[in-house]
């Protein structure tokens, strides 16, 4: 399998932050500065700035969770992310939640059973109002 960006084109951020739908994609970008559009020949959709004092990539992958593995695959390889996000609309569906809020998964169950375990998750996060939180995969 060729790669999808050769080591001349990486540039190195210091977050990734997948999304599956434009609409989730659409704040994030508004949010940065300093933006720069890509697109890989595999159709998915990068936005690299500035968010903060973070160089941020905000992904679209497509949805599914095909769509996320491969995106999330080509992002670590083509930018070498500090920090991998995942986020979308799904907590939205909470009434508890008001428009802005961020649940940081504190634990991730996999398809097989077992599960992962994030050290301190809200501890990279800028966010001012978190609320902790379980996500399944799949």
């Amino acid at each position: 399998m060729r790669p999808a960006f050769d080591n001349t084109t990486i540039e190195r951020v210091d977050a990734a932050i997948l999304v599956a739908l434009s609409l989730e994609a659409a704040p994030l970008i508004e949010a940065a500065r300093d933006t720069l559009q890509l697109k890989t020949p595999s159709g998915l959709k990068i936005t690299i700035g500035q968010m903060g004092h973070r160089r941020v990539a905000i992904v679209t992958t497509g949805v599914g969770r095909e769509a996320a593995v491969r995106g999330g695959q080509l992002t670590i390889e083509g930018h070498r992310p500090g920090l991998l996000v995942v986020a979308g609309l799904c907590g939205g569906l909470d009434p508890a939640l008001a428009r802005g809020d961020v649940v940081v998964a504190a634990t991730v169950a996999r398809p097989c059973g077992d599960s992962l375990t994030a050290h301190d998750p809200a501890s990279v996060l800028d966010a001012v109002r978190t609320s902790p939180g379980a996500c399944r995969d799949g």
